[in-house]
C-alpha cells in the first residue's frame, strides 16, 4: 500500500524540500494517521537532499537515509546526536539565536559544516523550515553537500586572481568598454601610461581619451567591431597632461560577466611611429638625392629586371623611367656588349658580388651610343635571400673621348721621347766614334788612355738613353738590367776575360729614373774602370763585387769592391787628384744627394748610400 502511494505522489523522482514543509496540507486529505506516518517516511527517504527533524533544544529527533549516508552514521545513532554532534561550529548560543530567527521568518538559508563519522569535514548548505503541528515546535532542515560548489567557487577564485595578474602585469593596456563607450575595467598599464589613477580613469568615456582628430572615426570603427567582431587601427590617445600617445588598438566584441563588451588591447607606438618618421625622412633625403644626382639610379630583381629606375634616365639614355620598369639592361645595349655584360652579371649575381665600374655600351632612345660606367651591390630581403641589385649609372662618353684624345696625345709624346732618346744616345755614339779618330793620331800612351776613359764615360751615358728607348716606361730604367750590361761592356772595353777577373753581381731589379740613372752608371764606370786598370797589374787574377739593394724604407745601397792590391798607402779620399774618384764623390753626394765611404783593405770596399727622388723640379 505505501509504496502504491510513492508511486503515486512521486513517481520516479524525489519531493522538494517545498513539498514536505506542506505535510501538514497531506495530513489534512489522509484519513489515517497511520498512512500520513507511512507517507511521511516515504518522502524523507526519497529526498535527495539529507534531512534532518530537530525539537527547539538542537536534539535529532528524525532524519532520512540521506542524511545517514552523508555522515556514514546509522539512524539510529543520529538520533541520539543533537546539532552540536554533527556541526563543529554550532555552540547553544548560536543554536538559540538561529532558533529565534527561524521561528520569525519561517524559512533560513544558512551555509555551515558537518562533520562525518570518519571525521572529515564537509561544507553544507542547510534549508531550515520552522513548523508547528501536533503542539510541537519542530525545525525541518533540509543539507544538501556543497563540497563541490566549494571547489568550484574556489577554482574560480584563484582563476578570477590568476587573470587579474595577467591582466594587470601585461606591457599592453587592456580597456574593458560597455557598447556606449564607458570604462567597466582596465589594467595597470592602461591607466598609469595615461597619468591617471584608475578611479580617474574608469569613470571616462572612451571618447574622452581620443584625440580630437581620431573623434570621427569612432562610430565606423565601432560599427565595424559590431558587425566583424574585430578591428585592428591606429589611434592616438591624449594624456591627462594634454600630450599624445600614438597608439595601436586590437579591438573584438566579447562577452563579460554575461553582458557584450568592446575588449581592447592597446599598444604603445610611439618608438615605432618616431622609427617610421625616421624611416620616411631618409627615404625622403634619398629620394631627393636619387633625383637631384647626375647619375642615373637603379634596381633589378635577380634575373636583372628593372624594378626601379630614376628619373635621370630621361637625361642619359632619352627613356621614361616606366618605359624600363619589366625589361633589362641588356635590352639597352648592342647585341656584343649586352652578350658580355650579361655573363659578367650572372656570374656577379651567382657568387652574390659586387659590380665595378664597369664601362659598357648602351644605345639611345635616339639611336646614338653612350658609354657609361656601371657600379651595383647586392641586397636582401628580410629573410635574407638574395634580392637582386642596386647601383648607379654614370656616363662617361665625355671622359672617354678625353682619354682617347689623351693616350693618342701621350702616343704622340711617347714616339717623339723615344726618338730624343734614340737620337741622343746616336749622337753619343758618333762623339765616341770621333774620340777614337783622333786617339788614332794620338802617340802618347797616357793620352790615349784619357781618351779611352772619356770614350766610357759617354758610352755609360749613351746606354742608360739605349736602355730608355728600349724600355715600354719611358720615365724610369730598370737598374739590374743596365748595370749587367754596363759591367760587361766595361769588362770586354779593357780585353779582360772572364778567366782572370771574376765579376759577382748582386743587384736588385730597382726602377730609377734617368736622373738617378746616369750619375749612379757613372759612379759604377769610374769605380769598377779605376778597379781594372790598378787592382790587378800583370796577369793578377780577381773578383770585382757590386751588390744594390734597395731597403723597405726605399734607401738604396751600393757596395762595390774588389780583392786586388787595395789603395795606395795614405790614401786620401776625400782630398784624392784623381778624376775618377773625385767625380764618384761629387756625383754621390751633390747629384744623388747620398753619402760615400771608404774601406781600405782586403777586400777594398766603396759604400754609397742615396734614394731615389719621388720628385725634383726641373729648371
Amino acid at each position: 500500500m505505501a509504496k502504491e502511494k510513492k508511486k503515486q505522489l512521486m513517481g520516479e523522482s524525489s519531493m522538494t524540500h517545498r513539498e514536505i514543509t506542506e505535510l501538514k496540507g497531506f495530513e489534512r486529505v489522509i484519513n489515517s494517521a497511520e498512512e500520513a506516518s507511512q507517507l511521511a517516511r516515504l518522502t524523507m527517504d526519497n529526498v535527495v537532499d539529507a534531512v534532518y527533524w530537530m525539537d527547539s533544544k538542537a536534539q535529532i529527533v528524525d532524519v532520512n537515509e540521506t542524511a545517514c549516508d552523508m555522515l556514514g552514521y546509522t539512524r539510529e545513532e543520529l538520533l541520539n546526536f543533537t546539532v552540536f554532534d554533527i556541526d563543529p561550529d554550532f555552540t547553544m548560543d548560536k543554536w538559540l539565536s538561529t532558533w529565534e530567527k527561524l521561528k520569525g521568518q519561517v524559512k533560513l538559508t544558512i551555509e555551515t559544516k558537518h562533520q562525518r563519522k570518519d571525521g572529515r569535514i564537509i561544507p553544507v548548505e542547510i534549508m531550515a523550515n520552522y513548523l508547528s503541528f501536533g503542539g510541537r515546535e519542530l525545525d525541518c532542515a533540509f543539507a544538501r553537500d556543497i563540497s563541490e560548489r566549494k571547489r568550484q567557487e574556489q577554482a574560480l577564485v584563484e582563476s578570477e586572481a590568476n587573470y587579474r595578474n595577467l591582466f594587470d602585469s601585461s606591457t599592453d593596456g587592456i580597456f574593458i568598454l560597455d557598447l556606449d563607450g564607458n570604462f567597466i575595467d582596465a589594467n595597470k598599464t592602461a591607466y598609469e601610461r595615461l597619468g591617471y589613477t584608475r578611479e580617474e580613469f574608469l569613470s571616462l568615456n572612451i571618447r574622452k581619451l581620443d584625440h580630437p582628430s581620431f573623434i570621427p572615426l569612432v562610430p565606423e570603427r565601432l560599427k565595424q567591431i559590431r558587425e566583424q567582431g574585430v578591428a585592428v587601427f591606429e589611434s592616438g590617445h591624449l594624456r591627462k597632461d594634454g600630450s599624445i600617445m600614438p597608439v595601436e588598438v586590437n579591438s573584438r566584441l566579447l562577452e563579460y560577466k554575461e553582458k557584450l563588451v568592446y575588449f581592447s588591447v592597446i599598444r604603445d607606438i610611439t618608438d615605432r611611429k618616431r622609427t617610421e618618421e625616421a624611416l620616411q625622412a631618409s627615404e625622403e633625403r634619398f629620394r631627393g638625392l636619387v633625383e637631384s644626382t647626375s647619375d642615373w639610379v637603379w634596381e633589378v630583381d635577380q634575373k636583372g629586371v628593372f624594378t626601379y629606375v630614376s628619373p635621370q634616365i630621361r637625361n642619359l639614355l632619352g627613356y621614361a623611367p616606366e618605359e624600363l620598369i619589366g625589361k633589362t639592361p641588356f635590352d639597352l645595349m648592342p647585341n656584343e656588349v649586352a652578350q658580355r655584360i650579361a655573363e659578367i652579371f650572372k656570374s656577379s649575381a651567382a657568387n652574390k658580388t659586387s659590380i665595378r665600374n664597369l664601362e659598357n655600351f648602351n644605345r639611345h632612345k635616339d639611336g646614338r651610343l653612350v658609354v657609361l660606367e656601371t657600379s651595383g651591390v647586392p641586397f636582401y630581403d628580410s629573410n635574407g635571400d638574395f634580392g637582386g641589385y642596386r647601383g648607379i649609372d654614370r656616363d662617361i662618353t665625355e671622359r672617354k673621348l678625353v682619354e682617347e684624345r689623351l693616350e693618342a696625345s701621350l702616343r704622340e709624346k711617347e714616339t717623339l721621347l723615344r726618338e730624343l732618346y734614340h737620337r741622343t744616345k746616336n749622337n753619343m755614339q758618333v762623339i765616341s766614334n770621333l774620340i777614337d779618330l783622333q786617339a788614332l793620331d794620338v802617340k802618347d800612351e797616357k793620352t790615349v788612355k784619357l781618351f779611352k776613359e772619356t770614350q766610357n764615360r759617354i758610352k755609360t751615358m749613351a746606354l742608360v738613353h739605349e736602355k730608355l728607348y728600349q724600355s715600354k716606361d719611358l720615365s724610369n730604367l730598370n737598374l739590374k738590367d743596365y748595370i749587367g750590361d754596363l759591367a760587361n761592356a766595361l769588362l770586354g772595353s779593357y780585353q779582360l776575360s772572364g778567366d782572370r777577373i771574376t765579376l759577382k753581381l748582386d743587384v736588385e731589379p730597382i726602377s730609377v729614373s734617368i736622373d738617378t740613372a746616369t750619375p749612379c752608371g757613372l759612379i759604377i764606370n769610374e769605380l769598377m774602370s779605376n778597379s781594372l786598370k790598378h787592382a790587378f797589374p800583370g796577369n793578377r787574377q780577381g773578383e770585382v763585387s757590386l751588390v744594390l739593394h734597395q731597403s723597405e724604407k726605399g734607401e738604396i745601397d751600393m757596395r762595390f769592391s774588389d780583392n786586388g792590391v787595395g789603395l795606395p798607402k795614405g790614401f786620401d779620399f776625400k782630398n784624392t787628384k784623381s778624376l775618377g774618384l773625385t767625380l764618384v764623390r761629387n756625383l754621390s753626394v751633390k747629384q744623388l744627394e747620398g753619402t760615400v765611404e771608404v774601406v781600405a783593405g782586403q777586400p777594398t770596399e766603396f759604400h754609397i748610400k742615396f734614394r731615389e727622388p719621388l720628385y725634383k723640379q726641373r729648371v
